[in-house]
This record gives C-alpha cells, sequence and structure tokens, in this order.
C-alpha cells in the first residue's frame, strides 16, 4: 500500500519538487521497513526456529484452576467469573501458589450465567462440570461463612455465603434477616479463635447462643455441643456478635453483679475478673453459681470496666447486650440497671428474671 501510494504521489507530482521529494522518502521508508522485517524473520530461524511459531493458546497459566475448552485451548479460572465465554471439555489441574490448600476455601460451579441454576460445590483439586457457566473462587479468611441453608450449603436464593469477622446489627441490611441455616467458623487455634453470640431479633436483642470458639454449627436449629445455652433455631438470625480470643495476657477490665440498683456500697454480689482475654459463660449464673443473690434476691444491675461485652440473659430466653459504648449506661461509671430492660421489664415483682451471663473480650 504504502508503495502504491508512493507510486501514485510520483506520478502526479507534474514536476513539483516537494511532492517528488516526498515520494522518494516514503519510497525509503517502506524499504527499510521491508529490509527491517525480512530481516528479523532470517535472524530468529537462524537463531531457533520454534521463535517463529508461538501459539498463545500453548501457554501455561500462572496461577487459577486450569481447564481445557471446547476451542482446544487451554484457560485458567483464577477469581470469580460470572460468565464463563466458552465450554469447558475438563479440568486438567489446580495451579494456585504453593499454599493453595490453605489460600482456598471454597469453589462452586453453577449451571446458568451470574451463579444460577443449580449449585455444585467443587472439592478442592476437583473437576468443575462440564455445563457450567459460571464460578464462585472464595479465598481462605479467618471468620464466620454464613449459609442460608443448614449444612454449610448455599441455596438459589444466596448462592455462596456471607463472610464477617465483625458484628452485625441487623441482617436485613444484607437481605439476610431470618435466612441463615449453618455457620461455618474458620479459625487458627490457639493463637486465634473466632466465636460468637447470635440473637433473633435486631441490634443484640431477642432470644440467643453462644457460639463455641473454633467451632461451626452445620444446623442452627441442632444442638450439636456447639452452643452455650439454647439454640435459635435455623432461619431466625437476625444480628451477631463476633469476637476473638488469644494467647493474650493483657488484663482487659472487669465485671460486678449487684443486687440493688446502680450497685451501691454494700450491694456487689460477685465480682469476675477478665485478666487475660477469656470468655466467662455461665447459663445458670444467677440461681446456681457463684453470682447467686443472698435470699432469693435479683440481680438488678452491673457495673464494668474496660474493654469487654457483657450479654445478660433472662429466665425466658431473651437477651441484651452492652459494652462502653451502650447509650443507656450511666455517665462516667458504666453502671447499667437491668429493671425495664430487655432481660428484666418488670424486676424484681416480674417473672422474667436475669439468669446468665457472657463476659468477653473486645477490640
Amino acid at each position: 500500500i504504502m508503495v502504491i501510494a508512493a507510486g501514485f504521489d510520483y506520478l502526479t507530482s507534474a514536476g513539483d519538487i516537494s511532492k517528488l521529494s516526498s515520494a522518494k522518502k516514503r519510497f525509503l521508508s517502506t524499504a527499510f521497513g521491508l529490509v527491517s522485517l525480512f530481516g528479523s524473520y532470517i535472524i530468529l530461524n537462524t537463531i531457533n526456529s520454534e521463535l517463529l511459531n508461538v501459539n498463545i493458546n500453548n501457554l501455561a497459566c500462572e496461577e487459577g484452576i486450569v481447564v481445557k475448552t471446547d476451542k482446544g485451548s487451554t484457560a485458567c479460572i483464577q477469581e470469580s467469573t460470572p460468565n464463563i465465554p466458552y465450554k469447558i471439555e475438563s479440568t486438567t489441574s489446580w495451579n494456585f501458589k504453593p499454599d493453595s490448600a490453605t489460600k482456598v476455601y471454597k469453589v462452586y460451579a453453577y449451571s446458568d450465567v451470574n451463579y444460577g441454576g443449580t449449585i455444585t460445590d467443587v472439592p478442592l483439586d476437583g473437576s468443575i462440570p462440564s455445563s457450567s457457566k459460571s464460578v464462585f473462587i472464595i479465598f481462605r479468611k479467618l471468620g464466620l461463612y454464613l449459609y442460608d441453608d443448614t449444612g454449610l450449603k448455599p441455596t438459589s436464593a444466596n448462592p455462596y455465603p456471607f463472610f464477617t469477622d465483625k458484628n452485625i446489627p441487623d441482617l436485613n441490611l444484607d437481605k439476610l434477616d431470618n435466612q441463615i441455616g449453618s455457620i461455618d467458623n474458620l479459625s487458627s487455634p490457639p493463637s486465634l479463635v473466632y466465636q460468637a453470640i447470635v440473637f433473633t431479633g435486631s441490634n443484640y436483642s431477642g432470644r440467643c447462643s453462644q457460639i463455641i470458639g473454633g467451632q461451626s454449627v452445620s444446623n442452627l436449629s441442632s444442638a450439636e455441643g456447639s452452643y452455650y445455652g439454647p439454640t435459635i433455631g435455623a432461619d431466625t438470625l437476625s444480628s451477631l456478635i463476633v469476637f476473638k480470643s488469644d494467647n493474650s495476657t493483657e488484663p482487659r477490665g472487669k465485671v460486678e453483679f449487684c443486687d440493688k440498683i446502680n450497685c451501691p456500697s454494700g450491694s456487689v454480689v460477685c465480682t469476675i475478673e477478665n485478666d487475660a482475654g477469656q470468655i466467662f459463660s455461665e447459663y445458670d449464673g444467677f440461681s446456681l453459681g457463684a453470682c447467686k443473690p443472698p435470699d432469693g434476691g435479683t440481680i438488678l444491675s452491673f457495673r464494668f470496666s474496660g474493654n469487654i461485652g457483657v450479654v445478660i440473659r433472662s429466665s425466658l430466653g431473651n437477651c441484651a447486650y452492652w459494652n462502653s459504648n451502650s447509650p443507656d449506661l450511666s455517665p462516667g461509671n458504666l453502671k447499667a440497671t437491668l429493671i425495664e430492660s430487655p432481660v428484666c421489664p418488670q424486676c424484681p415483682i416480674g417473672t422474667e428474671k436475669p439468669q446468665g451471663y457472657i463476659i468477653f473480650p473486645i477490640d
């Protein structure tokens, strides 16, 4: 094309010196380009003829799930893909970095695009079904994975688990309210163990249970030994507190339970020192344990200090949560009154009284 264009300019120059000069320069440039092109070919062929036979489809994947496609090429699935642009013929290998055994938590394959249709839980180093049209890869993080079905399984409504390592005051904001059926707990004992308190109401209210550190619960309706207290049931979870215990020996604070309002002098029934980030759980702590009030009395208030959280459960199973930022504490001295609270609405004359407590470290 360049030769033809230069020739046209030359023939139509009509003696114009500038046009003749331009046409000659274009001829020379074209000739130089052709010499460079064919010279490069000769040099590469002399060094190694294979350098001229580069096939991009045969390049190895740097990282991901390696699959063979219906186009005869190799492809890598390195991250979640809502629309696979080819048909998978077979899975040849998993080519993640050397720590892939701990790096990837779950892989799900779906029979439709955008993570729809039938869900397949692909085992690590396993094969992705050839009918898959989308794939979701979850990289491993320590914390809680919330599933909307029992047995640690997702459903079409929520096709992959929801991850959290922080408190969630209202699951309705994530469109998961009253939908969670099981919880997987990934911890790294003894250095880092996650625990949780799950509530049936938003803002840490309603009935509650504690999920024991490092334990997963495959059915929130089943008492599996992974609970402190009664289960709350599947599809009832509305909020949860996530906290962690570690090997720290740093003092966290203390709690004093009192049988009179505002904990006046002489009313302290018991004191619990949280001197190394421990978790204290007593289901019947105010009726059988060391915190039992004398003469059949009732715990009516408590005060605390430090970086700790306190959950009180009533005799009817209702719960309430306090920390140093709770708005209903007495100013400046971190005192909480249980009368007219969710756990003691009519104390001391009502039937619902404080029964147990959970005390835990918070960041």
